[in-house]
């Protein structure tokens, strides 16, 4: 299973390359975004929009393989860094590492 993640994924340019990653792939998608700028997915997810939580990630969809974690990057970055296998240990995702990083957070105005 390849697993991808997208840093600010629901702002303009992370939600399309989520939406042409969720079209042109069976991989899962792993979203990051604190929604400051972006709009959450259940306002741009094409298909039929379910959600189930899993402690504080959402998972969305009913193939199950949007995952979205509504908050700071940094904050996720810093878990990661505490402890390498964060997501795998709290959230049950089985994976070694992700396979690509699409980076589009920013602090804006900032």
């Amino acid at each position: 299973m390849k697993i991808h993640l997208v840093s600010g994924g629901c702002g303009f340019v992370g939600r399309n390359v989520v939406k042409r990653l969720l079209k042109t792939t069976e991989d899962t998608i792993f979203v990051v975004d604190d929604l400051s700028i972006g709009r959450h997915p259940k306002e741009w997810f094409e298909g039929e929009f379910t959600s189930k939580m899993n402690k504080d990630l959402e998972v969305i969809g009913s193939e199950e393989r949007l995952l979205f974690w509504n908050g700071d990057f940094r904050n996720l970055l810093f878990y990661m860094r505490q402890d390498p296998e964060y997501i795998q240990h709290t959230y049950g995702i089985d994976f070694e590492k992700f396979n690509d990083v699409f980076h589009f957070a920013a602090i804006v105005g900032g």
